[in-house]
């Protein structure tokens, strides 16, 4: 097992520190070309927050949509990016998602998703 496997397998039973490093390993691993495995980290860190926890939440719906706005996989980024908007969350949060949306080239989406980010 890893260093970074073993950080996250920690966090995971230490629940205020789960979401973030298991966002980190997807990161390394999606930077390392395994996309497959970033993709499944990425989306055991949106099942690791409270629904109540808008801000990891949406940080972990930005920072999947980037991943895959990178890999060129416009459609998904672009989803995971409105779904972070849809939480009304924190502006960085709604920022990052807007950002990430213009990285796919969709500088229109759904009127204009930077509106009210102060």
């Amino acid at each position: 097992m890893s260093t970074m496997s073993q950080q996250a397998a920690w966090g995971e039973a230490n629940h205020d520190a789960a979401d973030g490093l298991i966002r980190r390993e997807a990161a390394t691993e999606a930077y390392a070309g395994k996309v497959r495995k970033a993709r499944e980290l990425y989306r055991r860190a949106g099942e690791s927050v409270s629904r109540e926890d808008a801000w990891s939440l949406g940080l972990s719906f930005v920072n999947s949509g980037r991943t895959e706005a990178l890999l060129g996989n416009v459609s998904e980024a672009k989803a995971q990016a409105l779904k972070a908007i849809a939480l009304k969350t924190f502006s960085r949060v709604r920022f990052l998602a807007a950002l990430e949306i213009a990285l796919c080239g969709d500088f229109n989406s759904r009127g204009n998703s930077g509106r009210g980010i102060e």
